[in-house]
């Protein structure tokens, strides 16, 4: 189960990272995002796709 969890969040950040990469234009907040992602892996990517979507407003 354990490993399911980690794949779960593995692939969840990668598709973060990929629609980081496709939507944001400005290269530092594209790598600021990135890092945030990869440091905080299920937190980052969460906040990212929440941004997005429009669930937080900043």
């Amino acid at each position: 189960m354990i490993r399911l969890g980690s794949l779960l969040v593995v692939v969840i950040m990668v598709l973060a990272i990929y629609d980081v990469w496709k939507r944001e234009t400005n290269t530092e907040k594209r790598l600021l995002w990135i890092i945030i992602i990869i440091l905080l892996p299920l937190l980052g990517a969460v906040a990212w796709l929440g941004i997005i979507g429009g669930y937080i407003k900043l």
